[in-house]
């Protein structure tokens, strides 16, 4: 391996770990990131931690304070708000054009998560709990990102799908949703909404795919508010990889980036308990 390709390696790393800190609410808004203790924990040299901060500080997740060092920011609801509506433009775009590729093999992957997605919603109404595990938590948000992903595959311009997975990372860190607030009726109703995106995708419908991806986002960006509104002070413990889930280091064109956690559902069982399809997405 050459020293360029380690070195992107290493700074990889650091940035997926120190995502995964954000995410599961080990480091907080408002917290100090050191880059030597950084450094320290995952065993590697101050250089790619402080390249890692400087790629999170480009994203606005982090900022500079003079005499005080690298701070977690603490976005507004209305930056969060801003955000998803920016996420709305762009990635309706980015449905459109697969919508008008119906690339088979994109199609396959979608239906594959679709299956997974399926899995979730009947392990958890078969148990009868409120909510997901944390474990199931994990695979949830796992598919949600390889779901998006996938459709973003459509977008040839480079700075386009970086910036729109820039934005995807920022909410993620920003607008999770603990597990223990994540229920049947909510996580069905994703589903539904990935369900009907795939289908205007695989129909070729380009407008439909347009108005459901809209639908999507706008429900995940309600509920990410008014979850963030009655929950401003608590963390978002999500056992997430996120190393494994991010953008950069792995190519979005390999199935790897697809979780292989989860199980084939008969695509006849497809169907969410009639009790949660309550406000189906159309």
């Amino acid at each position: 391996m050459s020293s360029t390709s380690s070195d992107l390696k290493l700074r990889d790393q650091a940035y997926g770990y120190i995502c995964r800190q954000l995410v599961d609410g080990r480091i907080g808004a408002g917290s100090r990131l050191s880059v030597g203790s950084l450094a320290k924990e995952l065993g590697i040299s101050r250089t790619p931690v402080s390249e890692a901060l400087r790629r999170l500080q480009l994203e606005h997740v982090v900022e500079q304070v003079p005499r005080v060092g690298t701070i977690v920011r603490k976005p507004s609801l209305l930056e969060i708000r801003e955000l998803y509506d920016l996420r709305i433009l762009l990635e309706s775009y980015a449905v459109m054009r697969a919508a008008r590729a119906r690339n088979p093999r994109r199609l396959n992957l979608l239906e594959q998560l679709l299956d997974q997605f399926h899995g979730i919603c009947a392990d958890l109404r078969d148990s009868g709990k409120p909510y997901l595990t944390p474990e199931q938590a994990r695979r949830f948000l796992a598919l949600d990102m390889a779901f998006h992903a996938v459709i973003l595959q459509s977008i040839r311009t480079p700075q386009m799908r970086r910036m729109i997975e820039d934005m995807r990372v920022f909410t993620l860190i920003f607008a999770t949703r603990r597990h223990d607030h994540q229920d049947l009726p909510t996580i069905a109703r994703i589903y539904l909404w990935h369900t009907r995106i795939y289908r205007a995708i695989r129909d070729g419908n380009a407008p439909a795919a347009r108005r459901r991806m809209r639908g999507h986002l706008r429900f995940s960006r309600d509920g990410a508010i008014k979850f963030l509104r009655h929950h401003a002070t608590e963390s978002a413990p999500v056992d997430l990889d996120l190393a494994s889930l991010m953008p950069r280091g792995v190519s979005l064109t390999d199935d790897a980036f697809l979780p292989t956690s989860g199980r084939r559902i008969n695509k006849k069982s497809r169907v969410a308990d009639s009790s949660t399809t309550k406000g189906t997405p159309q």
